[in-house]
């Protein structure tokens, strides 16, 4: 009989443990928490077919669209000490030529070569990086030509809807590449594996695989709307679920990357989580705080995580600390909360309001700078 006491809270903690865990791992648009399901497989020659791929579903055709976006796009070879030489792809952002790309592209290369559209190489250097955002900035060692150097236009990406069609052109294998397709989600909140949240997010079904890495999502203009950062999601080559960087994160990271080499993200000290995964009391809305970073902002004004509920498996988790407002502002649920504190700076103070325990309190706090992941 005591063996069986002692087993008893053991595997109640563990059961606990895989339902926090879960929480983690989804994506949410701003509307609603969703985990994305496995896709069909396709192959790669139907998905890039010369019959398709240059008419979109409303009969228009990109291959103006296309022709004129070649000339901006590169193809970023990267050599480290893990693998064979990887390609992947960038698209010239300035006319200085910078070059933007992933972060996962250049992270632990030991060189990098660009190759343009008229076929010329040259080695790399990386002038920027952030491995939270996934964006990076490249220059080309030698001096470019005028011509070589042909900006993509950005447009602003907060306007983007669902069924807008779109334009991939990058490098998926040894040859440039192209696809159309739509955006299937907006403003997806996305949890990578330094434990950070993405905001903004697109989902597109255009053909993207791991070479397509960093190349620019188009739309009919030949207009930046976003970097393609997880072709097929975490390695797994399946079109239909292609994520890409909203150009207005771009336009707020990539110039602090050229000017200064690296961007200062704000820094709060927690995870939230929806609402909507607890049952709580008197509470329609707030985002639920998961995690506090015991050296952030928020531990230090008392600040509160969930607690395991050793006395009930059906409701594993006491509740502490829900954010309901920040400078006024109702937070409604983690993609406001996160979209919020995105838009900060370091250094910004902000009122936020909770509901602790059923009693609701008021805090000014003032933002960090997250950690460097390494």
């Amino acid at each position: 009989m005591r063996k069986i006491l002692y087993i008893i809270p053991i595997v109640s903690v563990l059961i606990i443990y895989a339902l926090f865990s879960s929480y983690s791992h989804s994506f949410s648009s701003s509307n609603n928490s969703y985990s994305l399901p496995d896709p069909p497989l396709y192959d790669k020659k139907t998905c890039f077919s010369p019959n398709d791929k240059l008419v979109d579903t409303n009969n228009n055709n990109w291959t103006h669209v296309f022709e004129n976006a070649k000339h901006s796009v590169v193809k970023v070879i990267i050599t480290n000490p893990y693998s064979n030489p990887e390609i992947s792809t960038g698209f010239i952002y300035d006319n200085d030529g910078h070059i933007v790309t992933n972060y996962h592209v250049v992270d632990n290369a030991n060189s990098i070569n660009v190759t343009f559209a008229d076929g010329s190489s040259y080695p790399a250097q990386t002038i920027g990086t952030d491995p939270y955002s996934d964006l990076a900035v490249l220059q080309a060692s030698a001096t470019l030509k005028k011509e070589q150097m042909k900006p993509l236009p950005i447009r602003n990406s907060s306007a983007l809807q669902v069924g807008e069609n779109v334009g991939s052109i990058g490098y998926p294998f040894e040859q440039l590449s192209f696809s159309v397709g739509s955006i299937k989600q907006v403003n997806i909140l996305r949890n990578t594996i330094l434990g950070y949240v993405q905001t903004g997010m697109i989902q597109h079904d255009a053909c993207g695989f791991h070479g397509s890495s960093g190349g620019p999502l188009l739309d009919l203009k030949g207009q930046v709307m976003g970097v393609n950062s997880y072709p097929g999601l975490q390695g797994y080559d399946v079109p239909g679920l292609t994520l890409a960087i909203p150009s207005n994160t771009i336009q707020k990271i990539v110039p602090k990357l050229i000017s200064q080499h690296s961007f200062k993200h704000p820094w709060l000290g927690v995870d939230v989580t929806d609402l909507s995964n607890f049952v709580v009391a008197n509470n329609h809305y707030g985002a639920v705080v998961q995690d506090v970073d015991p050296d952030g902002p928020a531990a230090k004004i008392g600040i509160e995580g969930l607690e395991p509920n050793m006395s009930s498996v059906s409701d594993p988790f006491i509740v502490h600390d829900i954010i309901t407002a920040i400078n006024g502002s109702p937070i409604r649920n983690s993609s406001d909360f996160y979209n919020n504190i995105h838009n900060k700076s370091v250094g910004d103070k902000v009122a936020l309001t909770t509901m602790h325990d059923g009693v609701t309190r008021n805090f000014t706090v003032t933002l960090g700078e997250i950690p460097s992941p390494f």
